[in-house]
């Protein structure tokens, strides 16, 4: 989802955009068709916003059906309801003035900045800021809002996301202090936002590396990798190995971005001690590299594999080695398609892959 529409998304009415609520129960909402055929019932859905004043329910996704009409004629009758007594219907209105970008809603929205509730000034604030609409007021608004205890997570990582649609040095400042943030969700929209500033503290990385969250690790790995080449691969493997289970991610960057440096790093950690999962995610990188070495640590590998104890290990290895002519897979796959032991599921795994390796020698001149 791209950074705009983090100023778009996420406001409190839980309903798909286009006016999908009204639509579905037009007797009671009113109805609002898509453009362009929206004439009749567009004028329904001004009545219920301008009379429906006894069901507030009614006139907030009335609200956002209009702004999702975007017609900059509705601003001049959505800017009252700025004022209504409604928190639901202003932050509903704050929105909807976002969407449809009429400049008379600048002002009101400016207003709105001091609403009592966090949502109508949130909206307020993504509003003023896509439109770069007094933005020295949205952004210290929406710097405020960010920094306050009472702002959900979720909402601070959207208002990241928002000013980074026109980022500058304090805003980049704002995205990697917020790279340390205690929340998960907030950790995790700066960092994938760090992908768009210049560079980011290679200390910062190093420690995204060992984050609980998965694209976290992602990213940062990505990041470091991109930074300094090769020279990441030390940090990425120490910080594989103080918690294998939970950072196989890091696999994937040693696989994908650093060439053979990281396919020798992979062979090694596949030769190791390590829990299965991992040697399975080492091995799923390594297929990727189809070169002599690459092949020959997953054949050993493949004919040292318990198919009993280490059935995810086996499974990935005949999968990467499903197109191999070396005559040793050949006879690995045979003695687990015809063990009456093993899984059922990795003896038809095998079995597969050996009339495959049929086909492909019948088909050679």
């Amino acid at each position: 989802m791209g950074r705009e529409a983090a100023c778009e998304r996420g406001a409190p009415a839980n309903w798909g955009r286009g006016g999908s609520s009204i639509a579905a129960f037009p007797e009671y909402y009113g109805r609002v068709d898509s453009p362009p055929g929206r004439s009749a019932s567009y004028r329904d859905a001004h009545r219920v916003v301008i009379i429906s004043d006894t069901d507030v329910g009614a006139r907030a996704r009335a609200v956002r059906a209009l702004g999702s009409a975007e017609r900059e004629e509705t601003a001049q009758i959505l800017v009252p309801l700025l004022k209504t007594g409604d928190a639901w219907v202003r932050a509903e209105t704050a929105f909807a003035l976002g969407r449809i970008g009429n400049p008379i809603a600048a002002g009101p929205l400016v207003e709105a900045l001091g609403d009592e509730n966090l949502e109508v000034r949130l909206y307020a604030g993504f509003a003023l800021w896509k439109r770069a609409w007094a933005p020295d007021a949205a952004r210290g608004a929406l710097f405020e809002m960010y920094r306050a205890a009472a702002t959900y997570p979720a909402s601070k990582a959207d208002i990241l996301e928002c000013l980074m649609i026109r980022p500058d040095e304090q805003i980049a400042h704002l995205v990697i202090e917020a790279a340390g943030n205690q929340y998960d969700d907030v950790r995790a929209k700066a960092f994938d936002l760090l992908t768009n500033l210049p560079s980011a503290p290679q200390e910062l990385l190093a420690a995204g590396l060992r984050d609980q969250v998965i694209s976290v690790q992602r990213t940062a790995a990505g990041l470091l990798t991109g930074a300094v080449g090769t020279l990441a691969l030390p940090k990425l493997v120490e910080a594989f190995e103080e918690d294998p289970r939970n950072r196989y991610s890091l696999l994937e960057a040693i696989g994908r971005n650093l060439g053979e440096p990281g396919r020798d790093c992979l062979i090694r950690l596949l030769q190791s001690g390590l829990d299965q999962g991992a040697r399975a995610t080492a091995v799923v990188q390594l297929a990727r590299f189809e070169d002599q070495p690459a092949a020959s640590a997953l054949i050993a590998a493949l004919e040292a594999a318990d198919p009993k104890q280490e059935l995810n290990l086996t499974w990935e290895l005949i999968e990467a080695l499903q197109n191999s002519d070396d005559p040793a897979v050949s006879r690995r796959l045979r003695t687990i398609a015809t063990d009456e032991t093993a899984n059922d599921y990795l003896r038809d795994l095998a079995t597969k892959a050996l009339e495959r390796i049929r086909k492909r020698a019948a088909a050679q001149p």
